[in-house]
């Protein structure tokens, strides 16, 4: 899931704080001084939660999820009579699914 937010979603801010695509050679220029060269390191950094998690967490931008119309529709329901509030379990991943 982690892999698919990043491939899709992820931007960086740049020097003039605007939000630039994603890719390997900026990656590399920035946070290559963290051995960290390609997305996939970034990917594997996140998921681990390594040492350097911190900084790539502060080099990528933000980015939205927009919910899908089956979530608007069921927004003030509870999760157990099929809405799409509360807690989720292992069922977070479906929703992302949804969101991406």
């Amino acid at each position: 899931m982690i892999s698919d937010i990043i491939h899709k979603r992820a931007n960086y801010y740049g020097n003039d704080n605007t939000l630039v695509a994603l890719d390997n050679n900026v990656v590399e220029a920035n946070l290559g001084n963290l051995n960290i060269v390609c997305i996939e390191d970034i990917i594997h950094e996140l998921a681990t939660c390594g040492k350097n998690f911190n900084q790539v967490v502060n080099f990528l931008g933000f980015f939205l999820l927009s919910p899908s119309e089956e979530v608007k529709k069921k927004i003030n329901l509870k999760v157990e009579k099929g809405g799409a509030q509360g807690f989720r379990g292992d069922k977070i991943n479906d929703l992302l699914k949804k969101m991406i």
